[in-house]
């Protein structure tokens, strides 16, 4: 079996290539999809992350808020480790 890891900027055709790899029989596992799943509301990820950085981070539906969390870790270099290892 071949592993191929997928990386790259934002809009920098990732999602296209790995659905060209898709459609020629390849498994793709999107990490993002998985990071997603575990970071559900009251997963115990979900709830790891709550308890580190707070509500604040939390939306109105009570899911976590990626974007406001994603703004801040990556303008606090020790946050976005603690989040890493989270």
């Amino acid at each position: 079996m071949i592993v191929v890891g997928l990386t790259g900027n934002l809009a920098s055709g990732k999602s296209e290539a790995a659905k060209l790899m898709k459609d020629k029989g390849a498994v793709v596992v999107d990490a993002d999809m998985v990071a997603r799943k575990l970071t559900e509301k009251g997963k115990p990820l979900f709830k790891a992350i709550v308890k580190f950085f707070g509500k604040q981070f939390v939306d109105k539906k009570g899911a976590l808020d990626r974007r406001k969390l994603a703004l801040h870790v990556f303008s606090h270099p020790k946050d976005l480790k603690k989040l890493n290892v989270i």
